[in-house]
C-alpha cells in the first residue's frame, strides 16, 4: 500500500480564504488559473492571511527552452546568459537588428552615445547640426577648394591666421617657392575609389603597402633624430631579403630558444660549413658534412664534461673527477677473470661438499656442555608417573587406562548442568524494550519485551483504522486534509 497525503484542496474557489487555512498548512485551487488565484498552492502566514508559494498557474509560464521568448511565458536565459529575442511596444530586438514597427527609432541617452560595433548602417545623410555624419556626406562634400599655391591675400605666401584652401584633383604636387622648387609633397589620387594612390614626400614614397625612397637608403630613425636613440618596433614579423644583414648595435638580444642556420637546406652536404664565427680571433665552431660533426678550431676550456658515447681522442689534459662514481657503477661482472678465480655458489658448495664427505664425528673432540648422543645418555633422561610408567633400562613408557572416576578435580571444574544454568543466568542482563529472568529451581530461562510508551523503547501495536501491516512492513493509510 503506498502512503497518501492529500491537501487541503478545492475546485470552485479561486482564492483561499484565510479562515480555511491554518498556520503553515498548505492547499490548493484546481480552479484554472486567472489572475484571480485560480491553479495555484497556497501556505497559511502568522498574520492570519494566506501566501501564494507555487502552482501550475507559475510552471505553465515556464515551459520554454532556455534563452526562447515564448507568448504568456517567463523568460528564462541559456547558459550564455541570452535570449533570442525581446519586444517592448513596437520595438523588438531580434538577433543584431533593432526595429520598429510603427515608426522611427530614437535614442536619446542622458550622456554622449557610444555604439561598440563594427559599424551602423541604414542611416540616411545628416539634415541638422547635431545629426550624426554618414560616409557618403563626407565622401561627396566639398571640403576645400583652391586654385594653385594660393592663399586668401593671394600671395602665396600663407602668414599666420590665413588658411589654404586646395581643391581636390589628381597628380597635384605642393612646392615651397621660398626654396626654388625645394622639398615637394607630391599626391595620386585614383579617380574610381576615391583614395591616394600614392604619396611622395621628398624621396620617400607610399605607394600600395610598400613604403621605398627615388634615391638612396631608407633610413628609420625615431626621436631624438640623428643621435642613433629611439627604438623601432615593427609588431609583426621582419623579413630580410637582401643579401647582406648588418647590425651595428652592442648588445642583441633574443627571446627565441632556437637560432637556425643554414636555413631551407635541402641535405647535410648543403649544411656543410655552417656555424659561428667569431671576427678578429679567427675563431670557429662549424658543422662537417664528411664526419657529421660539430668541428671546433679553438681549445675547449670546461669545469665538466660529460660523454654518453664512447671517448674518441689522442690526449686529454686536465683532472678527471669522475673515477669514484664511474667505479662504483662498475661491478666483477665487468672485469675479465684472471687466475684468482671469482666465487660462485657452485665453487663453494662443490668445495664444501668434498670436504665434508670426508670427515665424520670421529674427527671432532667432544666438548665438555654438547656432549654426542648415546642411548644411555637419552633414557636417563626421561621419567613419567601416575598412569604413564617408564622403564629407563629399555627406554619403554607403558600407559594404565582410566576415567574421570578416578582424577580428582583440579581447578579446571567438571560440566555439571547447574553450573551450565548459573553461568548463562550471570551472563543475562535486561537490554532496552528486553527483560529477562532466570528461575534457579525450574532451571528455566524466561525472556519477555517491554511495552513501548514515549520515554521506553518496547513492543508497539498499530490499530487497523490509521496503519496497515502486512509480514512486518507497516504503512500508513491515506491522509487526507478536506476541502474548503
Amino acid at each position: 500500500m503506498t502512503l497518501k497525503i492529500q491537501l487541503k484542496n478545492s475546485t470552485t474557489t479561486k482564492i483561499v480564504p484565510s479562515s480555511a487555512v491554518l498556520q503553515a498548512e498548505v492547499a490548493y485551487s484546481f480552479v484554472t488559473g486567472d489572475s484571480a488565484g485560480g491553479d495555484r498552492l497556497y501556505i497559511g502566514n502568522a498574520a492570519g492571511g494566506v501566501d501564494t508559494i507555487g502552482g501550475k498557474y507559475y510552471t505553465d509560464m515556464m515551459d520554454q527552452p532556455k534563452g526562447s521568448v515564448v507568448p504568456s511565458s517567463t523568460i528564462i536565459t541559456d547558459a550564455n546568459n541570452k535570449i533570442d529575442q525581446l519586444k517592448v511596444d513596437d520595438l523588438t530586438l531580434d538577433a543584431a537588428q533593432i526595429s520598429n514597427t510603427s515608426g522611427d527609432i530614437t535614442i536619446s541617452p542622458a550622456g554622449n552615445l557610444s555604439v561598440n560595433s563594427n559599424k551602423i548602417t541604414n542611416v540616411t545623410d545628416p539634415a541638422s547640426a547635431q545629426d550624426a555624419a554618414t560616409k557618403n556626406y563626407i565622401d561627396t562634400k566639398v571640403i576645400a577648394t583652391a586654385s594653385g599655391d594660393t592663399n586668401p591675400s593671394g600671395d602665396g605666401s600663407i602668414v599666420t591666421g590665413e588658411n589654404i584652401f586646395i581643391k581636390g584633383g589628381y597628380g597635384v604636387n605642393t612646392t615651397r617657392v621660398d626654396l626654388g622648387g625645394g622639398p615637394q609633397i607630391t599626391i595620386a589620387l585614383d579617380s574610381s575609389q576615391g583614395i591616394f594612390e600614392e604619396l611622395t614626400v621628398d624621396n620617400i614614397k607610399l605607394d600600395g603597402n610598400t613604403v621605398g625612397t627615388t634615391s638612396g637608403n631608407l633610413v628609420l630613425d625615431p626621436a631624438a633624430i640623428g643621435d642613433n636613440t629611439g627604438t623601432v618596433i615593427i609588431a609583426g614579423d621582419l623579413q630580410v631579403d637582401g643579401t647582406t644583414t648588418t647590425l651595428n648595435s652592442t648588445t642583441l638580444t633574443i627571446d627565441d630558444k632556437n637560432i637556425v642556420l643554414a636555413s631551407g637546406a635541402a641535405n647535410p652536404a648543403a649544411a656543410d660549413g655552417a656555424g659561428i664565427t667569431i671576427d678578429g680571433a679567427s675563431a670557429t665552431i662549424l658543422y662537417a658534412q664528411s664526419t657529421d660533426t660539430f668541428n671546433f678550431n679553438k681549445k675547449i676550456i670546461t669545469p665538466d664534461i660529460q660523454i654518453s658515447g664512447t671517448l674518441t681522442a689522442a690526449s686529454l689534459a686536465g683532472i678527471y673527477l669522475g673515477f669514484d662514481s664511474d667505479f662504483t657503477a662498475k661491478s666483477t661482472s665487468d672485469l675479465t677473470e684472471g687466475t684468482n678465480l671469482y666465487y660462485t655458489s657452485t665453487r663453494a658448495d662443490s668445495a664444501f661438499d668434498a670436504s665434508f664427505a670426508a670427515a665424520s664425528t670421529d674427527s671432532l673432540s667432544e666438548g665438555s656442555t654438547n656432549l654426542y648422543y648415546t642411548d644411555t645418555r637419552a633414557r636417563a633422561s626421561l621419567s613419567a608417573s601416575g598412569a604413564i610408567s617408564y622403564n629407563s633400562s629399555t627406554g619403554a613408557f607403558t600407559y594404565t587406562q582410566g576415567n574421570t572416576d578416578t582424577v580428582a578435580e583440579g581447578s579446571n571444574l567438571y560440566f555439571t548442568d547447574e553450573r551450565v544454568d548459573d553461568r548463562v543466568a550471570a551472563l543475562l542482563s535486561a537490554a532496552e524494550g528486553l527483560d529477562a529472568a532466570y528461575n534457579d529451581a525450574s532451571g528455566v530461562l524466561t525472556l519477555s519485551a517491554e511495552i513501548a510508551t514515549q520515554t521506553n523503547k518496547g513492543v508497539a501495536a498499530f490499530d487497523s483504522v490509521d496503519f496497515v501491516v502486512t509480514s512486518g512492513q507497516v504503512e500508513i493509510r491515506t491522509i487526507d486534509c478536506g476541502t474548503y
